[in-house]
């Protein structure tokens, strides 16, 4: 189910592991997202990629764009979940806290990484781009601080057990036309640790899985016309030893179904939790 090459933090040699932590500390998250994993597989690949949005993420120039990703129009509102409801479904207050912590790490960084791998893919399938009207610097880089906590281990999609993997991969085509697709995002891989709440997510999702479709799409259209302007901001992205299978990465985990995808599923979902 999962067939995206990755360099775990685990076991990144020094290097790699340097660039790791220069992302979780730019990004202000405790975990280094897949795409940035699947690029350390590339050799040279992650620092070039890395080296050339990171000013992207520094001076603040993606937020407000990001803010509004966040907020498509006609996103479905849930009712809010009991407490009791989430305690049926395996949440006790620590196992709130947690997934908390889960949609935080996403809502902060899938919007911004979108718009930023998308700005790398349009700077790296265009050599003759000529920069202009590029967006503004601001002055003040954000605090290097983490805003989530910590956040479960990802578990291995083929050691789930085959109703929890059904229902990870419903959570994931929940607003996706039919079709054959991998399950790769992290977001049903780090719910799968109280299945009942996975089942629970994919329950709740299904009654507005129309309008939730329509949000992804416009998500996924209004992302690539942002990311256009800041592509021409960014410095040449070339090398003839990765070029290719960047492109391809890149245009994979910026596809309707990847990260575009779960922006508004985590919204949606965050918002349903209780006060």
């Amino acid at each position: 189910m999962d067939d995206i090459a990755s360099i775990p933090e685990t076991a990144a040699d020094n290097a790699t592991a340097e660039l790791y932590a220069d992302i979780r500390h730019t990004l202000r998250v405790p975990v280094t997202n897949l795409v940035w994993r699947h690029l350390a597989t590339f050799d040279g690949a992650l620092a070039s990629v890395w080296h050339c949005v990171k000013p992207l993420y520094l001076d603040g120039r993606l937020d407000a764009d990001a803010a509004a990703l966040r907020s498509p129009p006609g996103l479905p509102v849930l009712p809010r979940w009991d407490r009791e409801v989430l305690l049926a479904a395996g949440l006790d207050e620590a196992a709130l806290a947690s997934v908390r912590n889960i949609f935080a790490n996403y809502d902060a960084t899938n919007p911004r990484n979108l718009l930023a791998l998308m700005a790398a893919l349009a700077r790296l399938e265009s050599d003759d781009l000529v920069p202009r009207n590029a967006p503004a610097h601001l002055a003040a880089p954000p605090p290097a601080i983490s805003r989530v906590g910590p956040l479960p281990p990802l578990l291995d999609p083929a050691s789930l057990p085959p109703a929890v993997r059904r229902a990870a991969r419903r959570l994931n085509d929940i607003g996706l036309p039919p079709g054959e697709r991998a399950l790769v995002a992290g977001v049903p891989r780090h719910l799968a640790h109280w299945p009942g709440f996975l089942a629970l997510c994919v329950d709740s999702l299904e009654p507005v899985a129309d309008e939730l479709g329509r949000s992804i799409e416009f998500v996924y259209a209004d992302a690539r016309s942002r990311a256009q302007r800041f592509a021409v901001a960014l410095p040449p992205l070339h090398d003839a030893r990765w070029s290719r299978d960047v492109a391809t990465a890149l245009r994979r985990f910026t596809s309707v179904e990847l990260i575009a995808n779960y922006i508004p599923k985590v919204r949606v979902l965050e918002a349903a939790l209780p006060d």
